[in-house]
């Protein structure tokens, strides 16, 4: 049996149906899918090579977009993103064992292009290599 299917285009069933932002509609849903900051796509563009075929693109959203979809900032964007997360627990497509985690890592990355995660989202587990600082400028943060 499998999980939900993605929906494809009736006339180019290789082609998937997106949704306004160009996210892909249906298939297996995560907190990274409905609670977007990007548009995260499996699809290489047009001319591309080599292993960057398997990369896809991420299109993060600008300021403005973040704003108009979370007005609370980081903090309404992580409890959006934990309600979809436990919304794929209780699908079974995530284990509830991870959940914690994916919204700690989701709500450190928020905004995009700042990530910065330290060992406290890994504190129960035994590998701790962790991204310490990976900033841009586009945020002002260093």
């Amino acid at each position: 049996m499998g999980g939900p299917r993605l929906e494809t285009d009736p006339d180019d069933p290789v082609r998937l149906v997106t949704d306004a932002s160009g996210i892909a509609r249906g298939g297996i849903r995560t907190g990274w899918v409905d609670v977007p900051a990007a548009v995260l796509s499996g699809l290489a563009p047009g001319g591309t090579a080599g292993l960057e075929v398997l990369l896809g693109t991420t299109r993060v959203f600008e300021d403005a977009e973040l704003a108009r979809r979370y007005p609370g900032g980081q903090a309404e964007y992580a409890a959006a993103f934990r309600a979809a997360t436990s919304r794929a627990v209780a699908d079974g497509f995530v284990l509830a064992e991870d959940a914690d985690e994916m919204v700690a890592v989701a709500a450190a990355g928020y905004p995009p292009g700042c990530l910065t995660l330290c060992n406290d989202i890994h504190a129960d587990r035994a590998a701790r290599s962790c991204i310490t600082s990976l900033t841009t400028t586009r945020h002002g943060r260093s």
